[in-house]
């Protein structure tokens, strides 16, 4: 699973995409005991953290990058910039005129993304530029780079510094206050454990003391786990992998140093939402809510909780619980272990583009957990995918309805012979499919949970059973959204930046307040 390592974070290596998740996602999370975590309680944050930079020229078709109620939906002075792709190929916005042909989906269309068209044209807009650059002179700030967390300092049950090593040399820092924990969705559990918070069975196994128990903390975890289908390209379409042409590629180069524009200076993708309610009929949606309960993997009383909230949502037609991705390139799903073959290199004049499906909601829960008293020692990440049968029966649902889009006239003109699955392999039946899905998917890099509010942690983010200690990141989300978890990372952040100053007291401001 990689993670950013570098300032920023993963926000300086992800895919940028800019999207955010339903009103339906956060009243969830408000349901399962996390109240003021609803959208009413949320939606103030993404204005917040947005600049919605204006590109000046549109394309023609509104749906495609839509605009709509600006002013009320997307901030214009926050950290992080977000704009539409100028680059993009005719077969994109053909795919996105297919979708909307079929009748069944929430929107689909060229999506914002984390590039910055105002200041510097064309570069990437993440936590580093948008919120530790303009702060780097301030005399209450030091960044440490190159430092590895050790453990939390703990007197008793109360958090009061943090331990780390630099240099190769062990050092110890106290917190006046309290001590705020953003390592990430694999590494915020991780240290949790190593010092000596969470289930007391794992930490004995590992060689830890618990000084805390809290059985919480590194389970819960959810991903975003990632289907589809991929085909030739017909000669003449370029795509992405057109880059593989050293003329071509050495001119978007120049293109790009010149204007910030063109495919280096896009994330090229195109995507959209459909409900798994709205592709089947009423008695499979029954027969899949029984077979939900029926295998049901929850357990406690938050995991119940949470696996009725995505049953009301995957009964609700309006609701988003397949995402979908038109890409330009070949991206094999059943190797998202590694990179090199994710992403394998084109055949030489020939393209491909990939047609993916998203399990936005999945009801299978993995976890991580350390296996040493060692910090420098991976955690074990216990994906969970699939687990629990009725997500593959989803994802298939959502692989039929993309195989009705690629046979839509106005894409198919683009499209040559089916790669994967195999042209001549037959995916008439849901058994077909499901088997498929079962041996080509993978992570859509979009992890969460394993600190979870309302379960590890509080709606304050303050974990469990400590005092002067809380959670900042993603590993606080309580259920998946529909949508890259970006735009969410950061309002968490920002809502969570709220909390600490209520609870301080010296610094109480409202987030719409004019002077925030």
């Amino acid at each position: 699973m990689p993670r950013g390592k570098l300032l920023g974070g993963s926000s300086g290596i992800n895919y940028l995409m800019y999207v955010r998740g339903s009103k339906g996602d956060y009243n969830g999370w408000d349901e399962v005991g996390n109240k003021g975590w609803g959208w009413d309680g949320i939606a103030p944050y993404f204005n917040k953290h947005q600049c919605l930079d204006d590109m000046g020229d549109r394309h023609p078709d509104p749906q495609f990058m839509p605009f709509a109620a600006r002013d009320k939906h997307h901030g214009a002075d926050g950290p992080i910039h977000t704009s539409f792709n100028d680059y993009y190929e005719p077969f994109e916005h053909d795919f996105c005129t297919a979708a909307y042909e079929s009748g069944d989906h929430m929107g689909f269309y060229n999506s914002l993304a984390a590039v910055n068209r105002s200041t510097e044209h064309g570069r990437r807009s993440y936590a580093a530029t948008g919120y530790l650059q303009p702060n780097q002179s301030r005399k209450n700030l030091k960044v440490l780079t190159e430092a590895m967390v050790s453990n939390i300092v703990l007197d008793g049950n109360t958090a009061n510094g943090v331990s780390f090593k630099h240099n190769g040399k062990s050092h110890e820092v106290r917190a006046t206050k309290e001590v705020i924990l953003s390592a990430g969705v694999i590494q915020s559990p991780q240290i949790l454990e190593l010092s000596g918070i969470g289930d007391p069975e794992v930490l004995k196994a590992a060689g830890v003391e618990c000084k805390v128990e809290n059985k919480r903390i590194g389970a819960n975890f959810q991903d975003h786990v990632l289907g589809g289908v991929m085909y030739s390209l017909k000669d003449g379409v370029q795509s992405l992998e057109t880059l593989a042409n050293a003329d071509y590629a050495k001119a978007q180069q120049e293109l790009y140093e010149k204007s910030g524009k063109g495919p280096y200076g896009s994330a090229g993708m195109t995507m959209g939402f459909v409900s798994y309610a709205a592709l089947v009929d009423k008695a499979t949606l029954e027969q899949t809510i029984k077979e939900i309960r029926e295998h049901s993997v929850a357990k406690t009383d938050f995991e119940k909780a949470t696996e009725e909230v995505i049953i009301k949502q995957l009964s609700d037609p309006t609701f988003a619980n397949i995402q979908t991705f038109c890409i330009g390139a070949g991206l094999d799903v059943s190797k998202g272990s590694d990179q090199t073959e994710f992403f394998s290199p084109p055949t030489e004049g020939k393209g491909r583009v990939s047609l993916l499906v998203c399990l936005e909601h999945p009801l299978s829960r993995g976890s991580v957990h350390i296996t040493s008293s060692d910090p420098t020692a991976h955690p074990r990440i216990d994906v969970g995918y699939l687990k629990h049968p009725v997500d593959a029966k989803i994802l298939a649902a959502g692989m039929k309805w993309m195989d009705k889009i690629a046979q839509r006239p106005i894409l198919a003109k683009s499209l040559g012979d089916r790669i994967l699955p195999p042209q001549n392999a037959s995916m008439d039946t849901e058994e077909e499919r499901i088997k498929y899905v079962r041996n080509h998917i993978s992570t859509q890099y979009h992890i969460i949970g394993t600190c979870a509010m309302g379960d590890a942690i509080d709606e304050r983010l303050r974990v469990k059973g400590v005092n002067n200690l809380r959670v900042i990141d993603a590993s606080t989300f309580p259920g998946h959204v529909s949508e890259n978890i970006m735009a969410t990372t950061y309002a968490v952040g920002e809502k969570g930046a709220d909390l600490v100053r209520e609870d301080d007291g010296r610094y109480l401001r409202k987030v719409d307040s004019p002077q925030n």
